[in-house]
């Protein structure tokens, strides 16, 4: 997977979770989220879907 994929994955999956956690948050506590939590959340989500998606990086040498 070349890595302009790999980031364009990333970014729309930070922008999904941040937009279903002010969902969650909105239904408990009725208010929005606070954006630094929307972006913290977003931020931790994006480590580990960076770190999955560099497993299926495409090898050189493998290359016909």
């Amino acid at each position: 997977m070349v890595l302009w994929v790999r980031l364009v994955v990333t970014i729309v999956l930070m922008v999904v979770v941040s937009f279903l956690a002010d969902l969650l948050w909105q239904s408990i506590f009725g208010a929005h989220i606070p954006s630094y939590m929307g972006g913290l959340i977003g931020g931790l989500v994006a480590i580990p879907v960076w770190e999955i998606l560099q497993k299926f990086k495409a090898d050189p040498s493998k290359k016909k």
